[in-house]
């Protein structure tokens, strides 16, 4: 286990770290199951959906319209922590699907919590709607997802929730990816 530090939080989050490499976690670990083929090139953000949202200060759920009680933790604040909800559009050559990435993915991508982008974004002049430009890190980036999809969510009637639980940004993890699934991108 390991402590993360350098997210602005009152209190510093424990993960379990593998006990191996990310190469080997995305070569070996996790099995392979493609979406069409493989769906690698953040083309933009999904339309209409904020970057951030509003988070309970014990715990990362959601907060509930104005409620400052949260409905998982019984928590009570006027106050909130901004955290990455990031709806990324995914695609390949033939079609696209819609990806969310939350605070852990997002901080450790881009380096900077969401709380502290926020900020930092308010500061230049920027608004709740307008996204950040430190945001166009993803844009038109080939990556290798570790996703995580809820057999509950899966409904003909309704879009799928896809979680990002790990984003590979490594070209070499991502060109050994493709060497040993034969794909090409």
């Amino acid at each position: 286990m390991a402590i993360e530090t350098g997210t602005p939080t009152r209190v510093a989050r424990i993960e379990k770290r593998a006990p191996y490499s990310e190469e080997d976690d995305s070569l070996n670990k996790t099995p392979y199951k493609p979406i069409s083929e493989i769906r690698d090139l953040i083309e933009d953000f999904s339309p209409g959906k904020s970057w951030w949202y509003k988070s309970c200060n014990v715990c990362p759920l959601r907060e509930e319209g104005d409620g400052y009680k949260c409905s998982r933790c019984k928590a009570e604040s006027r106050n909130f922590t901004p955290k990455y909800s990031l709806n990324l559009k995914v695609a390949d050559e033939e079609s696209y699907a819609s990806f969310i990435a939350y605070e852990t993915v997002g901080s450790e991508y881009l380096n900077i919590s969401a709380a502290e982008l926020r900020t930092k974004h308010i500061m230049r002049g920027g608004n709740r709607i307008d996204f950040p430009i430190e945001l166009s890190k993803f844009k038109n980036k080939t990556f290798l997802f570790k996703v995580s999809v809820e057999l509950e969510n899966i409904n003909s009637f309704q879009s799928v929730s896809i979680t990002v639980v790990k984003l590979y940004h490594d070209e070499a993890i991502i060109n050994s990816f493709k060497q040993k699934y034969s794909i090409e991108i």
